[in-house]
């Protein structure tokens, strides 16, 4: 059965301590969704990673493009 994993990520706009809160409650709130709409909890994991995966390519570590939910899908 295929596991869902949300990661959560953000910007620098916020102090780091912050954005790791921010990128976990983020993560967490897509997988409260997900859990809703009728996937089993089983297979959902969700994780924050604050500022430290930027997207690739962007320097500019304030962009809003940095601030993001991924959905991951893998086979186990």
């Amino acid at each position: 059965v295929p596991q869902i994993r949300i990661d959560g990520h953000m910007n620098d706009s916020v102090p780091s301590s912050e954005a790791f809160t921010l990128s976990e409650e983020r993560a967490a709130a897509v997988s409260n969704y997900l859990f809703d709409a009728g996937v089993p909890l089983e297979r959902l994991r969700s994780e924050g990673f604050g500022i430290s995966r930027p997207v690739a390519g962007i320097e500019d570590r304030s962009d809003p493009i940095h601030a993001r939910v991924e959905i991951i899908i893998t086979e186990p």
